[in-house]
């Protein structure tokens, strides 16, 4: 036996003799985060060509050595990873069987503990057959009331199918929608009535004629909510009365609501602090918050005289409703924001502890004389509004809403 050989059988040994000394828990640990890092991204334009894409990894941690394979195998979390990512197609033939037959291993291996669903559109440019509508919910229905967290990219015919009535979700904890309305199919509402221990919660809705309604329970645990697109200014008035827990709102209105009836006129929302809003609405629901532990405030494209107005119109200068705010942004896209520097320079004063202060609109002498009555505001920029493309700028708001910035 020659040398080499020698140092390669003192390593084989050396490997094995480690692989056995290995605790469970950390294996375990070490092949759930890899099955992790097979999850998808947001995007529907996804490289991944299995229907249950995450199989691609379990099949790997099987083929570890065997000294490892049976923790592999026996460790529950990497079987509660269901992913669709191009939903599941008739056409798919002997794939879909043998897709069906490994979502129903991996629920038998997973042992009843709290899913991850990845469903994404089976069709990018919107064809979407009945008898594919059918498929994907006869696979998925079942498991929704399974699901700790779901991330849906589909159709509103394929929301209405899965959410059609108020479904018992004991386990869901955080649930992303993209909801693509059509011409022909309208998501009316997204009933979350049951969904006690939901924590983050972001809608996704295209503009369409149709507003959305989203109901939800009462008390909740909410601590994030991500709103983009047209929904019923009302129906988020009742969800923030009932989310006493939330901490960051980001709300972007896409087209004009209806006025809210019966406003009431205090909203109280003891740990929020951070907001993110865009459009007429939610500007005249955050004159009616009463947020003391409001750090952050920022307004997304102002583009009117009437929307700034709302600015001074509501009760904002109180410095009881948000007496910690320290950073202020005022970012339009339009080559001039009308702005009212008397409404900016009060609000300004009415927040001594602001150190942050950033505005797309040329700064006045009465805005200058009121940042300089703010010892602690430093970090002040005045930048003229320019014109991005509007497409760039839409997905640069839906990427900070997802938490990609």
């Amino acid at each position: 036996m020659n040398v080499s050989t020698k140092v390669k059988e003192r390593r084989k040994a050396n490997l094995g003799n480690l692989a056995v000394s290995l605790p469970t828990e950390l294996l375990s640990d070490v092949f759930i985060r890899l099955v992790e890092g097979e999850i998808p991204s947001t995007s529907i334009k996804t490289n991944h060509d299995a229907l249950i894409s995450a199989r691609r990894a379990r099949f790997t941690l099987c083929g570890v050595c065997h000294i490892w394979r049976e923790t592999a195998i026996s460790t529950k979390q990497i079987w509660t990873i269901i992913d669709f990512p191009h939903g599941v197609r008739t056409s798919f033939g002997r794939k879909r069987i043998e897709s069906v037959s490994l979502l129903q291993d991996c629920l038998q291996r997973s042992d009843q503990m709290p899913l991850s669903l990845y469903l994404f559109g089976a069709a990018a440019k919107g064809k979407f057959s009945q008898s594919m509508i059918e498929a994907v919910s006869n696979i998925v229905e079942p498991l929704i009331s399974l699901c700790g967290h779901i991330q849906l990219d589909i159709d509103a015919i394929q929301v209405q199918k899965l959410f059609r009535h108020p479904l018992q979700l004991p386990n869901l904890r955080s649930l992303v929608a993209t909801v693509k309305q059509s011409p022909v199919t309208h998501l009316h509402t997204l009933d979350l009535t049951f969904a006690s221990q939901l924590r983050h919660l972001a809608v996704f809705n295209s503009p369409s004629p149709t507003f959305l309604k989203l109901k939800l329970g009462v008390d909740l645990l909410l601590t994030r909510l991500t709103l983009q697109g047209t929904f019923y200014s009302s129906s988020i008035v009742t969800v923030l009365q009932n989310c006493p827990r939330l901490e960051y709102l980001l709300w972007q209105q896409l087209q004009a609501d209806l006025p809210i009836s019966n406003l009431p006129p205090t909203v109280y929302m003891a740990s929020l602090h951070d907001i993110t809003v865009s459009g007429s609405s939610p500007l005249s629901v955050l004159g009616h918050l009463d947020a003391p532990q409001l750090a952050r405030l920022q307004f997304v494209h102002p583009t009117s005289t009437i929307a700034m107005h709302n600015l001074g119109t509501y009760p904002l200068s109180n410095t009881s409703r948000f007496p910690m705010l320290q950073t202020l942004l005022l970012l339009g896209r339009t080559e001039v924001v009308h702005v009212d520097d008397e409404i900016i320079a009060r609000f300004v004063e009415a927040h001594p502890h602001l150190e942050t202060l950033c505005l797309h609109t040329q700064l006045t002498e009465r805005m200058s004389q009121a940042i300089a009555s703010i010892p602690a505001l430093r970090n002040v920029k005045a930048i003229p509004p320019r014109p991005p493309p509007v497409p760039e700028f839409d997905d640069y708001i839906t990427r900070w809403g997802r938490g990609e910035h």
